[in-house]
């Protein structure tokens, strides 16, 4: 069911909407989780979903670099596209940066859509409670996955 979260500082009710998509924007796969859940947790779930095939490469924000995340990718033949993440004490080299940056331009036209979509929801009818979109872009050579 639907969950309180706190985000940029307000308290939130609702669900979160998980997608997968190819490089052509198209939804592979959605999954739906209470609003406090963390943004990295139904990935293995959605790759399941959408068939993602071995020598593909997705395409993911900082939310999910974590071990776990990057040793299941590996364990399925999924190139990791995932953005690296500082840790206390630990900055990122220049070059974790500048693939930061590419992993970033290729999520660009993801993010920008699902951004569109959100703002569309917030503007629905205030019975509906808010979801906030997250995508996870996959994409493979030549194809996008």
């Amino acid at each position: 069911g639907a969950r309180w979260v706190k985000k940029s500082g307000k308290s939130v009710f609702g669900y979160k909407q998980h997608a997968i998509v190819d490089g052509n924007v198209l939804v592979l796969a959605v999954e739906t989780t209470a609003a406090n859940c963390h943004d990295s947790k139904p990935l293995l779930d959605l790759l399941e979903k959408a068939h993602i095939q071995p020598g593909s490469r997705i395409h993911a924000d900082k939310a999910y670099s974590s071990q776990k995340q990057r040793n299941a990718l590996k364990s399925r033949g999924i190139k990791n596209g995932i953005q690296d993440k500082a840790a206390k004490n630990n900055p990122l080299t220049h070059r974790q940066l500048q693939r930061n940056s590419l992993i970033t331009k290729a999520r660009y036209v993801v993010e920008r859509t699902f951004g569109s979509a959100d703002m569309l929801v917030q503007c629905q009818s205030a019975t509906l409670p808010r979801q906030s979109l997250s995508a996870c872009l996959a994409s493979a050579t030549g194809y996008g996955v």
